[in-house]
């Protein structure tokens, strides 16, 4: 996967998966990816769909995951890496507020 491929994507996609670079290698719901990027569930939906059209993300279930741990060090390595520091803070600062919520209702407890 490289620059290449990535320009394929809408900008939208492309924004989810640098978002996904900033994840665990985990799964993951819509919810989180709309609230953290401020999305409708629809346009998070299509963009996720997307990505998984081109075989970035695997869709089980109601969750998502990236494919192969490749794709992940490559959205983290070099799509977050090429944002600037200031984009990179907002969006990390987008996503602490939504992680506890998003955690506790998408994973049992012990």
């Amino acid at each position: 996967m490289g620059k290449r491929s990535t320009i394929q994507l809408s900008a939208t996609a492309q924004q989810v998966l640098r978002l996904v670079g900033l994840l665990a290698l985990a799964a993951f719901d819509r919810a989180l990816v709309a609230q953290t990027l401020e999305l409708s569930e629809e346009v998070a939906r299509r963009a996720l769909g997307e990505l998984v059209n081109y075989g970035l993300l695997v869709h089980q279930q109601s969750r998502y995951e990236v494919s192969h741990p490749l794709i992940h060090t490559y959205a983290r390595e070099e799509l977050v890496a090429q944002d600037n520091l200031v984009s990179q803070r907002a969006l990390l600062e987008r996503i602490v507020p939504v992680l506890p919520t998003r955690c506790a209702t998408s994973w049992p407890n012990p």
